[in-house]
């Protein structure tokens, strides 16, 4: 007979899926160094005009849109990570077929991630954060045929799909002197054993919380909005980072690991004030007063950052340019940057609901009614 979860445990998974949550620069011959310092005030602004609606008087439900994105063909694929489900939308807004993934045998996830992958030939890649599998497949009109899914022996960070022979690898490692990095590695999938690591780069801060449970003592390495934290996006032979205490990417080349571009944009700095420290911590230890220590709040305040980082998020809209979603917390802005490093514009939102992904001159967002009803509002944006 199946026990019903004590609270405490629930709670306990809650926060261990939170944090996990939290975790979860000009010419390819020579180096081209943009280091000025802008007025975001001053840099051109990108509009957005209504494209398309999608909701469910148009018999399309949504369990939560994880990631959307055009194909090669113009229809759109958006990742549902509740409904653990592929949908396949014509150019027109209506639904095509929507694809399952739940279940544990080949082509199949139980835990899946917020990462959608694909490529010009309609190769599409998902991933099960928890048996640590990836599963590709081929998009053929009305078909999603399986190819193969990779194992991997432990977590990673994100994956960027090149064909459906190579994959990039984000993984947290310890480098040969035991300290803790970001390792960029690639993937023949022809032979997965073989992963060639590409380059290193020093290991996003983080915030280490001590607590109890059933008399087990743990500890939870998590990050904040106000940690630097390493964002990567990839496209082609390229590679590009951005370290979101700074306003910009470098990109390196896949095939040797070195930097052909340099495009960083820094502002000044701006301090983080006690109160902005407290309300951080508050949220982190919200839902976990029964597992963490009476001192925990003030040893998290005074081990938070002094200063504020730059990027609050990143959305990879390659080969366009990427989207830095800067740290304002009055207003949602988004820096977009060309994949040479040059300034687009500034995108302010103004739309209801929540921005998931830019995509060839797009902006999708989806918007959830009182009843939990879920609408996917397409933009037609002016930056480029």
């Amino acid at each position: 007979m199946k026990t019903k979860p004590t609270k405490t445990l629930t709670a306990f998974k809650a926060i261990i899926s939170n944090l996990l949550f939290l975790l979860i620069s000009c010419t390819s011959e020579q180096k081209t160094d943009y280091t000025d310092y802008i007025d975001i005030k001053r840099a051109p602004v990108i509009e957005a005009k209504p494209f398309l609606s999608i909701s469910p008087s148009d018999n399309i439900f949504f369990g939560n849109i994880a990631d959307i994105t055009f194909i090669s063909d113009g229809r759109v694929v958006v990742l549902d990570d509740e409904l653990l489900a592929l949908h396949l939308i014509s150019r027109n807004g209506e639904l095509v077929k929507t694809f399952q993934f739940e279940g544990r045998g080949p082509g199949e996830v139980k835990n899946l991630s917020n990462r959608l992958r694909t490529t010009e030939d309609n190769i599409i890649a998902i991933d099960d954060y928890l048996q640590y599998k990836i599963a590709l497949f081929q998009l053929n009109d009305e078909d999603l045929e399986h190819i193969t899914d990779v194992a991997f022996e432990s977590s990673i960070s994100d994956f960027y799909l090149i064909n459906k022979n190579q994959l990039v690898l984000w993984k947290s490692t310890t480098n040969s002197v035991q300290k803790l990095v970001d390792s960029i590695q690639i993937v023949d999938l022809n032979n997965s054993d073989e992963i060639q690591t590409i380059r290193e780069f020093p290991a996003q801060e983080v915030i280490t919380l001590s607590g109890g449970f059933g008399g087990l003592n743990f500890t939870i390495n998590t990050t904040t909005q106000f940690h630097t934290r390493n964002e990567f996006c990839s496209n082609g032979d390229r590679l590009y980072h951005i370290r979101t205490d700074s306003l910009g990417f470098r990109a390196y080349n896949l095939d040797d690991g070195q930097e052909v571009l340099s495009a960083i944009y820094n502002q000044p700095s701006e301090r983080i004030t006690n109160e902005e420290k407290e309300r951080e911590v508050d949220r982190i230890l919200e839902s976990g007063s029964d597992f963490w220590g009476n001192d925990e709040k003030a040893r998290l305040i005074s081990e938070m950052p002094d200063y504020k980082p730059q990027v609050k998020r990143v959305k990879c809209d390659l080969p366009n340019g990427i989207w830095l979603e800067l740290l304002n917390d009055e207003e949602e802005k988004w820096m977009f940057i060309s994949d040479e490093g040059k300034i687009e514009g500034v995108f302010q939102k103004t739309m209801e609901g929540q921005i998931i992904s830019f995509h060839q001159g797009y902006v999708f967002a989806s918007e959830t009614d009182d009843i939990g009803d879920i609408t996917l509002n397409i933009y037609k944006h002016s930056g480029n």
